[in-house]
């Protein structure tokens, strides 16, 4: 096996955190009480992680049509398997019908299904979070593209042109993401264009690449993870205090919550430096968490059935009442309470959805040494 970069999986493993984190219904528990904003807003930037994370490796590949066929086997054809189980089961996960009655098929409807897909939705079926699937292969789409300004690690000559472009390219969507921060914040009466030259998602993978290009720069400079380290801080304090002034203006506008926007590209650059500033060790906790980096994805494509299955068998209720409340007062729970409902439904979820994605990996590996074993 190829040698893991320590920093990049625990990069992985935290956006995982927090998208499961957003997932156990934290996002629900937004309100103008200024813990809950705090959560939602800890919580806001997982996915945008996810899509740095797109850049660092994305552009080594040379060949456009190799790489369109490893994103379909290796991340469309799984994501379409979990879209299919999800809704083949989906009652049972529910707690509606039991587990050999949804191989009756009953219900599964296999025109709406084809049409979700051809229109790059999920559908529902607890496949919600599938969305970014879509969006990652929106991305991979523009490879051609995008390309021409990230040559990768193969290609040294990258010339001072190329990064100029690049930079500016971020500089420019970056610009257009805050005139939307400010925008959402004074609530104009007139519409503001921002100017942003493609996709976001696309900007954030570009992002990625270039920080990654960077690597050894970040790891001998102390001062580089201690500047953006304080960046990502203060960022996070403009998001929060902005956020608690909008919602005074508006309960029900939750703009800063959310990872496509100025200050969120900020603080997930920002740390994404600092995380690959940290000096790990190839020891015992350096292995763990690469191998619990390389289990992510799956854990990402299981977690939102297990949380469905696990609310619709009364987890929600039983840790409501171990918070000493009851399911409908928890968007009005305090601190402690909010931590207590966070903590156990993400270690029930993350658990579950940990264990489930070890015996995939051990079904994969088991098939592979069979294949090996036939040549």
């Amino acid at each position: 096996m190829k040698k893991r970069d320590i920093n990049v999986d625990f990069i992985r493993v935290m956006a995982c955190f927090i998208v499961i984190c957003v997932h156990i219904d934290a996002m629900s528990m937004s309100g103008v009480d200024r813990t809950k904003v705090l959560w939602t807003v800890l919580f806001g930037d997982g996915v945008a992680f996810f899509f740095m994370l797109m850049g660092f490796f994305m552009f080594n590949n040379d060949s456009f049509l190799k790489l369109l066929k490893k994103t379909t086997l290796h991340i469309l054809l799984p994501a379409f398997i979990v879209m299919f189980l999800s809704r083949m089961f989906y009652y049972w996960i529910v707690g509606q019908s039991g587990f050999f009655h949804c191989f009756t098929f009953e219900g599964f409807d296999w025109k709406d299904m084809v049409a979700c897909l051809l229109n790059w939705t999920t559908g529902g079926y607890n496949c919600q979070h599938l969305w970014y699937i879509f969006t990652y292969f929106q991305v991979i789409l523009l490879f051609p593209i995008l390309k021409l300004l990230c040559p990768g690690i193969k290609h040294p000559e990258d010339s001072k042109k190329t990064v100029k472009i690049r930079w500016y390219l971020m500089l420019m969507t970056l610009f257009g993401l805050l005139i939307n921060d400010v925008q959402a914040y004074f609530q104009l009466p007139m519409t503001v264009m921002s100017y942003i030259p493609i996709a976001v998602p696309a900007v954030y993978a570009v992002t990625g690449y270039t920080i990654y290009e960077n690597k050894e720069k970040i790891q001998h400079n102390r001062w580089i993870p201690i500047a953006f380290g304080a960046l990502a801080f203060v960022m996070e304090i403009i998001r929060y205090l902005l956020q608690i002034k909008l919602y005074e203006k508006d309960v029900s506008a939750n703009y800063y919550l959310f990872w496509n926007i100025g200050l969120a590209y900020v603080v997930t650059a920002s740390v994404i430096v600092v995380i690959m500033a940290i000096p790990f060790r190839d020891g015992r906790t350096g292995k763990w968490i690469s191998y619990l980096g390389s289990l992510t994805f799956a854990i990402y494509l299981l977690h939102y059935n297990v949380i469905a299955f696990l609310d619709s068998r009364g987890l929600t209720l039983w840790v409501s009442r171990l918070m000493g409340c009851e399911p409908e007062e928890v968007p009005m729970c305090t601190f402690k309470q909010e931590l207590i409902y966070i903590g156990v439904k993400f270690l029930a979820v993350f658990g579950i959805a940990l264990v489930l994605s070890v015996l995939i990996d051990m079904i994969k590996r088991g098939l592979r040494k069979w294949k090996r074993s036939q040549f």
